[in-house]
């Protein structure tokens, strides 16, 4: 005997999760909280940003900074081993810069928000804890 899930709770598989997915995904969260399917071998769920952001624990932002400067601002109560990944998208952080903004939390243990101004950029921060605050990694 098979039971499905809608006979136990009278809804169909697409209420509950979202359309499409492959064969070994699973099921993730986006930062804001929504249901997606993720790879799991690849480990982040990316997504490209083209204006200021408040950055949410695991993010992995691709930053395009094609048409101006982009502030990400850090979240203000992160935990030890709190990660968030930022790649130079369009190769324009020479011309536009990204600004990694505090959050409340020294980043390389200053007190200062992080300008990135190099082409191709690639670099992730772990949070340590509030003296040494975000680290490069």
């Amino acid at each position: 005997m098979t039971i499905k899930l809608q006979d136990i709770y009278g809804l169909a598989k697409t209420d509950i999760f979202p359309a499409g997915g492959t064969q070994g995904q699973v099921m993730g969260v986006d930062a804001g909280g929504d249901p997606q399917w993720v790879d799991p071998a690849k480990g982040k769920i990316w997504k490209i940003i083209t204006a200021n952001t408040l950055a949410a624990v695991g993010d992995a932002l691709l930053v395009d900074t094609t048409a101006a400067p982009v502030t990400v601002t850090l979240p203000a109560a992160p935990v030890l081993g709190d990660e968030i990944w930022f790649e130079d998208v369009a190769g324009n952080f020479g011309t536009n810069k990204l600004v990694v903004a505090q959050g409340g939390n020294p980043i390389m243990g200053l007190a200062e928000d992080m300008d990135v101004e190099m082409n191709n950029a690639m670099f992730g921060l772990v949070f340590a804890d509030a003296a040494k605050g975000w680290r490069i990694i």
